[in-house]
């Protein structure tokens, strides 16, 4: 039973890795991991490249080139969550992103001793829904909760030098950042981060150079965002309030 089991999580994994590639062949785009276990069990993979922020689910943590995952609770109908984590490539010095599949395997007997598992590893409506947000924001995107208890989506524009707040199909804020040299920084967006009930933009910003980084943002959309209960970035894991 261990061996059969086995075999089929190592058929599951492949599949997935090569239905992936398959599938974003023509963009040539990020590598794609895929990891599977039982709900609330802790699991590890090396990425094998330094990984810089995690986004997509709150359940990641990283270290180095490991990144740890406590799988989260599924149902046999989407049993399979994509999240992401941004790298940096130790040739080029370039911020990349790269996706993990989390499989969520379950039990069918509540005593735990016979196991069965979800063939179905990627459902295709949800791998449609994940493909379309993709194909609509290549450059990343994100959401965060406002007061109101709304959701505003953060937008990538192509040359990740922009990043746009939206809410019901209107940019309400840009905002970008600037390194001392007043060149504009790429940027990649992150999980939306939570301070004692306030919401912050995440954001990660490439740093190697040690030199302080400015964010730009007009006092209008200031405002706008602030009058919203958005409260300022989490940039590079520091926050940088509005106000």
């Amino acid at each position: 039973m261990r061996k059969r089991i086995e075999k089929w999580i190592v058929l599951c994994t492949l599949t997935i890795v090569l239905s992936l590639g398959m599938a974003t062949e023509a963009k040539a785009a990020e590598p794609v991991f895929a990891i599977n276990g039982f709900i609330n069990e802790f699991k590890t993979i090396d990425v094998g490249v330094q990984v810089v922020g995690v986004q997509g689910y709150s359940g990641m943590t990283f270290s180095g080139t490991t990144i740890t995952v406590q799988i989260p609770s599924g149902y046999k109908d989407t049993n399979t969550l994509p999240a992401y984590f941004y790298y940096k490539d130790s040739t080029t010095g370039e911020t990349g992103r790269a996706t993990i599949y989390i499989t969520m395997l379950y039990r069918t007997d509540a005593d735990d001793t016979h196991q069965e598992y979800d063939t179905q590893v990627l459902e295709d409506s949800h791998k449609a829904y994940v493909d379309y947000l993709t194909k609509l924001y290549p450059a990343g995107y994100n959401f965060i909760r406002m007061a109101s208890g709304e959701e505003a989506s953060i937008l990538m524009n192509d040359d990740h030098l922009t990043a746009r707040v939206c809410h019901m199909g209107n940019t309400i804020a840009s905002i970008h950042v600037i390194g001392l040299d007043g060149a504009q920084r790429k940027i990649y967006v992150l999980d939306s981060h939570y301070e004692n009930g306030d919401a912050y933009i995440g954001m990660y910003v490439n740093h190697d150079d040690g030199l302080p980084l400015t964010y730009v943002i007009s006092d209008v959309d200031k405002a706008t965002l602030l009058e919203r209960g958005i409260k300022g970035l989490y940039l590079n894991q520091q926050l940088y309030p509005f106000q």
